[in-house]
């Protein structure tokens, strides 16, 4: 656990779009959800699911994508999702950077499969649906903590660790980099509106 820098009362996000939905709307009126209630929804329900912090899974996947879901086209880095699930082929990566062919079987170029397995979900399912990738990123969360501390951390300081190895980086100053700008963005909070509204 880093020292010094989370600071105890850690800023509200304020959701995807940054902006409150009201909810005094008649009861009787039909009105479809909005993308952006239906992924603010997803970070609540996956989180309560899998008993990661909801603050903290929308974090990370900030620091991930922005909250964008690239539409279910992979991203440059290989990701899918609003919660960057990544598969890449031997094959993409001979195509892209054949020096990088040697770590076509590293696990973390395929969280995509591994998310899919720890959920009971189709991958293909994962590169599309929008709820279900962020209900997969969750599980996966809660996977690398009960790797590293045998269950969920109840402090969210004491995510660090587990936030550190979702980063996918094999060196160690790159994932905790990626760490610090998570618990940077739960200090400082975040707000954007996604390409899809």
């Amino acid at each position: 656990m880093r020292a010094g820098r989370l600071p105890r009362a850690l800023a509200v996000l304020t959701g995807v779009t940054g902006l409150l939905v009201s909810a005094a709307a008649p009861a009787f009126a039909e009105t479809p959800e909005r993308p952006d209630t239906v992924q603010q929804r997803a970070y609540e329900s996956a989180a309560a699911e899998f008993g990661v912090p909801q603050q903290l899974l929308m974090a990370v996947s900030f620091q991930l994508t922005r909250w964008e879901d690239h539409h279910g086209e992979q991203s440059k880095a290989g990701g899918y999702g609003p919660m960057h699930l990544v598969e890449v082929s031997a094959e993409q990566l001979r195509e892209q950077h054949p020096k990088l062919v040697r770590y076509a079987d590293e696990p973390s170029l395929h969280t995509l499969t591994e998310a899919a397995e720890l959920t009971d979900t189709d991958p293909e399912q994962l590169k599309t649906d929008v709820v279900q990738n962020i209900r997969a990123g969750a599980a996966l969360l809660a996977h690398r903590a009960e790797e590293i501390d045998g269950g969920a951390p109840e402090e969210i300081d004491d995510w660090y660790p587990a936030v550190a190895e979702f980063s996918g980086d094999a060196q160690a100053d790159g994932a905790q980099s990626f760490a610090d700008d998570v618990y940077d963005v739960l200090g400082q909070g975040r707000a954007r509106t996604t390409s899809s509204g």
